[in-house]
């Protein structure tokens, strides 16, 4: 289990109970965001308006991600990729999957001019994403096939699992 408190984030188990995770210099607060089966943390750091991507391991300890630029990691799945959401030019949001073999993916929209912001990874690699446009669409995102629309309107994904089914939920 990881989570935020007062104290700051923690990671939470069984045999060791609550233990904070440590704030890197120059950042005030850390917030996770997801755990995967190894242990591996991930989420965001934050100071002021600034915030980058972090990932924990209990063997590594905390890693700034992307620390030059807005960032929050927001999954990470079983084989070590993390998903995370950047601010670019113009106030846009793109979701990036940093991929097992280091190399960052970034998730454009279908639409020029819009953003994405990744709600999910799973085993495959596959993305839940929150596509915009003058709405929010839910989209999938694969290597294979890059960007698709899952619906033919409005709604917003919550999860993905391992088979590559969508749960989520629209505004009607």
């Amino acid at each position: 289990v990881v989570g935020s408190s007062e104290g700051g984030g923690f990671i939470w188990t069984p045999e060791g109970g609550a233990v904070a995770l440590p704030i890197p210099v120059g950042f005030e607060t850390v917030d996770p965001a997801a755990i995967n089966q190894s242990g591996t943390v991930v989420g965001s750091v934050k100071t002021g308006d600034r915030s980058a991507s972090f990932m924990w391991t209990s063997d590594a300890g905390m890693q700034v991600l992307g620390a030059k630029r807005q960032s929050a990691a927001v999954s990470v799945n079983n084989l070590g990729q993390i998903l995370a959401n950047t601010k670019k030019k113009f106030d846009r949001t793109v979701a990036v999957l940093a991929r097992d073999d280091d190399s960052l993916t970034k998730l454009f929209p279908l639409i020029r001019g819009g953003r994405t912001i990744g709600i999910d990874l799973n085993d495959t690699g596959a993305v839940a994403v929150e596509c915009f446009y003058s709405s929010s669409t839910p989209c999938i995102w694969t290597k294979a096939d890059g960007m698709k629309s899952i619906t033919g309107g409005a709604g917003y994904p919550t999860a993905i699992d391992n088979f590559g089914q969508i749960v989520g939920y629209n505004e009607s």
